[in-house]
């Protein structure tokens, strides 16, 4: 222990506080360190911080009905600089002047005195107190065996919070830690907490693989949840060239929500979009909004609670690297099987209220997709965004599959993924080309030719849904791009007969009942519809396929024209 400067510092201590005492500054400069965090127990997270600065890899706090103890394993111990550090605000001259930094013992701490007047530190050789905000002092403070580890204890000794109301806050506070708490941390793994009673509670983290994170959270040892995670992190070099002619490495990180989906032979997970995305500067900057539907991480510049980020040119510049670790990974997330519908419903679309500086990672992404092989293709693999084109509605790439798709079309595009909800906004978003009812009409009007040549390849149950795609698109169209289309079918050589030909609606008829047919008649393939629309024995296909061909395209019922011809 260095006895000389910790007596130094002391002294240094009692004078600033007589000084500041002479000039009823002292209440004041109290009162504007505790106010600065206005959510209670606050200091639960700066504690946190200053554990994970000293690379612990477990944190446990103890609360009693008069003080809270808080311990954890770092690697580093307590020195006489961070004694100066804990005891002061602002005399780090490189924390003041760089934003990014957050700093082992800054402001952040003081938020403890909103519980207590006289915290306690043991850390090896020292064993102290903390009193009046600044004074270090030795006296009265019994030596304590930790077995190496750091701990914090804090008597609930604050004349403004009665010790009832700071154990009810702090006890808040620690049930209210979850699995985001633990989400950005590289050093800290398990955080537990024992409360009275017996009651007790653990968030830990576990690495199921390079980016797969799995987190438990359990309360009373019972009450066990699990959620996964996909992370990705990166150390980028921040320049700091300004202030000190140096580059600072700091990490910067994204993380996705998984569902998992466990089977008695596999393990697989689907991402999913989380209502609000956190922005985090290793734990949530609770005012802070993104509007991204994903976690990000980083030491960005804040105001003092953390609570929000700052508008700065650093700030821009890691927003900036958060993006691009996100493109980076998309190589990463493909390989892994994740680029799903499921990730591009995560990603940001233009419905989306992203804010402010976070635009970028959305005008990235979108370019990311646009130039890259990474939108899912209805057949398998991937494709640039510009080689792909999307069914609206869906049923449209069933019936006309890639590989059907050169006998009909000049362009060499293949059908994107089936989409819905965000996933189809996200895929509007990249501006992806759209085939759609009018695509069908425009089929028909560049050539029938080559949808009847195309028809005669295919069998009945492609028919039918070939049918049932015609009879949506007129019920889809205004009256007058109806019959415009119905005009068209009318013409086309489109319907199956029973003797296996193709010929126009005009020339054909329907046959509701058995009957003996001329040999010059032809009749539409009785598999086609097999019943009439009244039948409560057929399906809603079978019924739908007969109004098709009764009142769309008006084809004749061959009974009743015998039966009104023999009358």
């Amino acid at each position: 222990m260095d006895r000389e400067r910790f007596e130094q510092l002391k002294k240094d201590g009692e004078d600033m506080v007589s000084s500041l005492k002479k000039r009823k500054s002292f209440i004041g400069i109290k009162n504007l360190l505790t106010d600065l965090y206005p959510d209670e127990a606050h200091f639960i997270y700066e504690l946190l911080q200053n554990a994970e600065d000293t690379k612990a890899t477990t944190v446990s706090f103890l609360l009693f009905e008069d003080r809270l103890e808080f311990e954890h394993n770092g690697i580093r111990n307590f020195t006489i600089e961070d004694i100066d550090a804990i005891t002061s605000i602002g005399n780090n001259l490189e924390k003041r002047n760089d934003p990014t930094k957050i700093g082992k013992f800054g402001i952040g701490f003081k938020s403890v005195f909103a519980y207590t007047e006289t915290p306690h530190i043991h850390s090896r050789e020292y064993h102290f107190k903390i009193r009046d905000h600044y004074i270090v002092d030795d006296f009265g403070v019994d030596k304590i065996e930790t077995n190496g580890l750091t701990r914090f204890i804090f008597p609930f000794d604050n004349d403004d919070k009665p010790a009832k109301k700071a154990f009810d806050e702090i006890k808040a506070g620690l049930k209210a830690i979850d699995e985001n708490s633990l989400l950005f941390l590289r050093h800290i793994k398990k955080i537990e907490y024992i409360l009275p009673d017996d009651e007790f509670g653990f968030i830990e983290s576990n690495i199921v693989s390079d980016n797969i994170l799995k987190i438990i959270t359990s309360y009373h040892g019972i009450d066990e949840t699990v959620s996964h995670w996909m992370r990705f992190q990166k150390r980028l070099c921040m320049d700091s060239e300004y202030v000190y002619g140096k580059f600072d490495e700091l990490d910067v990180s994204v993380a996705f929500a998984l569902e998992c989906i466990e089977t008695k032979n596999s393990v697989k997970y689907n991402t999913i979009p989380i209502e609000e995305g956190g922005v985090y500067i290793y734990f949530p900057a609770r005012k802070e909004r993104s509007g991204l539907k994903f976690h990000i991480n980083a030491p960005f510049a804040s105001t003092v609670a953390r609570d929000s980020v700052r508008q700065c040119e650093e700030n821009e510049i890691i927003i900036s690297n958060i993006s691009d670790l996100i493109v980076d990974s998309l190589e990463n997330i493909k390989d892994m099987g994740l680029l799903t519908s499921g990730f591009l419903a995560v990603l940001p679309n233009f419905d989306d209220e992203i804010k402010g500086i976070y635009e970028v990672i959305y005008n990235d992404l979108i370019s990311a997709f646009k130039t890259g092989s990474y939108t899912p293709a209805k057949e398998g693999g991937f494709e640039l965004a510009t080689n792909l084109i999307q069914a609206n509605p869906p049923a449209i790439s069933n019936i006309f599959k890639d590989i059907d798709r050169p006998a009909l079309f000049e362009d060499s595009l293949r059908w994107t993924i089936n989409s819905e909800g965000r996933v189809n906004v996200f895929l509007k978003s990249l501006e992806i080309n759209q085939f759609n009812y009018e695509s069908i009409l425009k089929l028909f009007e560049d050539g029938l030719s080559k949808i009847e040549n195309f028809i005669i390849t295919k069998d009945i149950n492609w028919l039918k849904r070939f049918y049932a795609l015609l009879y949506n698109a007129c019920d889809k169209f205004n009256l007058h791009r109806e019959n415009y289309f119905v005009s068209i079918l009318k013409q086309s050589k489109i319907i199956l007969t029973e003797r296996g030909e193709y010929v126009c609606p005009k020339d054909v008829y329907i046959l509701t009942k058995k009957k003996s047919v001329s040999h010059n008649v032809s009749i539409v393939k009785n598999d086609l519809h097999r019943v009439n629309e009244n039948d409560n024995n057929s399906n809603e296909t079978e019924k739908r396929l007969y109004k098709f061909f009764k009142h769309k395209l008006e084809i004749k019922d061959y009974n009743r024209l015998f039966v009104k011809s023999s009358g």
